[in-house]
């Protein structure tokens, strides 16, 4: 018999309103030891990197998806960047 590991995704829109914003959500996502990803529209970049997500833009509403079982610790963070 195998086993399966399931791995639950954790979705949260933000919005980001500087540059400043940017960068504290990158030294955020950089903390945790699993994949995050920030996607708006069609494109989707590696939340760890400051250039991906400067790329997505400033001021427009974003997907976050979080790889992992709890990200209740990460939510808690990105809270001034929930919308």
């Amino acid at each position: 018999m195998s086993e399966r590991i399931v791995i639950l995704m954790r979705m949260y829109q933000v919005q980001f309103h500087s540059i400043e914003d940017v960068k504290a959500f990158v030294n955020i996502a950089n903390h945790y030891g699993y994949e995050i990803q920030l996607q708006r529209d069609a494109y989707q970049v590696d939340a760890k990197s400051i250039l991906g997500v400067l790329s997505l833009g400033i001021g427009v509403p974003m997907t976050v998806r979080a790889h992992t079982l709890n990200a209740s610790v990460l939510k808690g963070e990105l809270t001034p960047y929930l919308i």
